[in-house]
């Protein structure tokens, strides 16, 4: 056997030479039969080395997981629907969340009914007020009111709404004497005489909030025309 390979032996030559080298036929099956034999020997060392890491991490992952669902389906009952005790105590959470949310939404239900029955007493009490009050009367309060300012009607608010006058005091930066002079004024300007000028007030602001509500948020009725039927509706 050989291996020829065309040469040139020097830059003048016109023709390349020819360089051959020979073996004898048995040394080259030899070294054959040696590349096949190492190729087979490293093909048969992958193939061990792969069957040894499956059966390695079929034993240490797949096994236990096999072993886990015999365990979860024979825990099932005859049915064969899986059984996890592990699951157990999350079941017995959502079964608590389950009642505290049926309780909220009975909680919820109540308190929507007490809303409710809360503003028809409102609207009853509003409608016992409004025949209470003149309809002349309210309707100079409202005129009286939309001419006061922005100062004196945050005074009047706090009055209605039960804030005391050392907090009020506070809240303008003013003195107590200064907010009680402020609320002697406001019953003047409103025309509000005689006792419970407080009561009296709470009850003109109350019914004129009721119908600014009723209005969409708009301004309470300032003629007298609507004024009286505010009142009297």
């Amino acid at each position: 056997m050989g291996l020829s390979q065309p040469f040139m032996a020097a830059s003048g030559d016109i023709e390349p030479h020819a360089l051959t080298v020979l073996i004898p036929k048995s040394d080259y099956a030899n070294l054959l039969l040696k590349s096949r034999l190492e190729i087979g020997g490293l093909l048969i060392l992958l193939m061990f080395f792969g069957v040894v890491c499956c059966l390695f991490y079929t034993r240490r992952y797949f096994t236990p997981i096999l072993e886990d669902i015999d365990h979860v389906t024979a825990a099932g009952g005859e049915a064969g629907n899986p059984f996890f005790e592990e699951l157990l105590p999350l079941s017995d959470k959502l079964r608590v969340h389950e009642r505290t949310i049926t309780d909220l939404e009975t909680e919820r239900q109540d308190l929507r009914g007490q809303m409710e029955q809360a503003e028809a007493d409102a609207k009853r009490l509003a409608q016992r007020r409004k025949s209470e009050i003149d309809p002349e009367e309210y309707q100079l309060f409202l005129s009286a009111y939309q001419k006061l300012g922005p100062e004196a009607r945050t005074v009047i608010d706090a009055m209605v709404d039960g804030i005391s006058v050392q907090v009020l005091a506070e809240q303008l930066g003013k003195k107590m004497s200064t907010v009680y002079s402020y609320r002697r004024d406001i019953y003047e300007k409103v025309g509000i005489q005689g006792e419970n000028k407080l009561q009296q007030l709470r009850v003109r602001v109350s019914l004129m909030r009721r119908e600014q509500t009723e209005y969409g948020g708009s301004s309470a009725p300032s003629n007298g025309e609507n004024a009286g039927q505010a009142v009297n509706r």
